[in-house]
């Protein structure tokens, strides 16, 4: 697993992050990709 860093107060966060993963059966692995929102209800 595999997990970018948090950019804080932004509505169009930039990442610039690339990850490496190891592919063994190219026709049968898939690749599960989660977004997360780390600050769902914001800031009252």
């Amino acid at each position: 697993m595999k997990t970018s860093k948090v950019v804080n107060d932004s509505l169009n966060p930039v990442w610039n992050q690339t990850f490496d993963f190891v592919v063994e059966d190219g026709l049968h692995d898939m690749l599960i990709l989660e977004v997360w929102d780390h600050d769902t209800f914001g800031k009252v």
